[in-house]
């Protein structure tokens, strides 16, 4: 019996829009194993798209907004920061760099998060980042566990949000902050609006 093929796959689990949430694991990993090396080679290790500032390239634009979240974020040596839907880890390399903080990514793609280690092995074992793969809306990690929660353009892709967003609080100490880039658009718009 031959496997079925990922495309194939991720047809099958995409298919009906009633069913998707009880096959988001699947469905998310199968979807990066066919399209991470895609998006590394357009988008490098960055994930995200901020804006751009005029004759700025991608990459230099998303380590601005990058140093930029950690810099709003206060954060510094000491602190621990949790980065929701890492990927393979540019965020949260650019931000331990950058502020020395320990950063913990979390992802729900094997393949991302495997890809996120090797990178941080090259640059060396003094980089205050580690990566494991999980599930955001159920973190590994005790309560008040992190000073920093944030994201880059992920939640938009998770199909409980609010679960998301209570995780998150629930794993930030008090006082915490929490932030990040995200897509978001109103219910009932019109294709004009939907447009811009």
């Amino acid at each position: 019996m031959t496997a079925e093929p990922q495309f194939a796959r991720l047809q099958r689990l995409v298919s009906s829009p009633h069913t998707r949430h009880h096959h988001t694991t699947e469905m998310v990993t199968t979807y990066y194993e066919l399209v991470n090396d895609i998006c590394q080679a357009g988008w490098g290790d960055s994930h995200h798209f901020p804006p751009l500032r005029p004759h700025e390239t991608l990459a230099a634009a998303q380590t601005r907004s990058e140093r930029a979240l950690a810099d709003r974020a206060r954060l510094t040596t000491g602190q621990w920061a949790l980065d929701i839907g890492s990927g393979v880890g540019g965020p949260a390399v650019t931000i331990a760099q950058h502020s020395n903080a320990q950063v913990v990514g979390i992802d729900l793609s094997h393949l991302r998060t495997t890809k996120a280690r090797e990178r941080a092995a090259r640059i060396g074992p003094a980089l205050p980042v580690q990566f494991i793969e999980g599930d955001a809306t159920r973190l590994p990690f005790p309560d008040a566990t992190f000073d920093v929660c944030y994201s880059f353009e992920a939640i938009c892709h998770m199909p409980d949000k609010l679960q998301v967003h209570t995780e998150a609080f629930r794993v930030l100490k008090p006082g915490g902050r929490y932030l990040g880039y995200d897509w978001l658009a109103a219910d009932g718009l019109d294709l004009a609006d939907h447009e811009r």
